[in-house]
């Protein structure tokens, strides 16, 4: 045990230690005592545990700097937490984003239907017909463009991009009235292709009553008729 002792300078830095030495080399009996023996080893045994490995040296050695680090690792976590909020915040701030941008696309792209340019208004129809989701407004404005443009191929356009928006009954009333009120073959293909892809049985059942009572162009009464037996309606 002491040449254990003498070859360490560390542990001689230690005044308790070094009293304890001090103790043990003035001790009268020829055997020092179980208490001074113990606490000897205890010491040794905690030196060589704290200077085993570099990193037992970085852990606190007490119960006060244990709490110290424990509350440094929660407060690392909340700042961590508020800087870096969990994926469920961020997905619900990139869903709120995304509505934001496509209010503002569909608005820019109802003021591009109402353009004095016919190829702004035909270029805007048709990235109408490319939307996944379309609030109500940029319907009205397409059926506003299937009824009042004065060129034909906008009109066409912005009937076939309703879509299966023709199932509505306020888009299905205003299209029957189109056709009823429209001679341009150009349009009324544009209405009848419209139907007979996305129209309920109810809509195929009117258009060809329709045909029947001449709603219909001339032109265009065979290919109704036609496509209705073959789809036996």
């Amino acid at each position: 045990m002491s040449d254990r002792i003498e070859d360490d300078g560390e542990l001689f830095g230690d005044s308790a230690s070094r009293d304890l030495w001090q103790q043990l080399q003035t001790a009268q009996k020829a055997e020092p005592s179980a208490q001074l023996r113990q606490r000897v080893l205890h010491d040794l045994n905690r030196h060589g545990e704290r200077s085993g490995s570099w990193w037992t040296r970085l852990l606190p050695a007490t119960s006060p700097q244990w709490v110290g680090l424990a509350a440094a690792c929660c407060a690392s976590l909340g700042l961590g937490l508020l800087m870096f909020p969990p994926d469920t915040q961020i997905d619900q701030r990139m869903a709120r984003l995304e509505m934001q941008l496509d209010s503002v696309n569909q608005q820019l792209l109802i003021s591009r239907l109402t353009a004095t340019s016919p190829s702004a208004r035909l270029a805007a129809v048709l990235q109408a017909s490319t939307l996944d989701q379309r609030d109500a407004t940029v319907a009205s404005a397409l059926l506003q463009r299937a009824a009042t443009d004065d060129v034909p191929s906008v009109r066409s356009a912005a009937i076939g991009a309703l879509g299966n928006e023709i199932n509505r009954p306020e888009t299905s009333g205003q299209i029957f009235e189109l056709l009823a009120a429209n001679d341009s073959p150009i349009v009324q293909i544009a209405i009848i292709d419209l139907i007979l892809r996305h129209g309920e049985l109810s809509l195929l059942q009117s258009l060809k009553q329709r045909a029947s009572d001449g709603e219909v162009h001339p032109s265009l009464v065979g290919y109704v008729e036609e496509t209705m037996g073959a789809l036996e309606i």
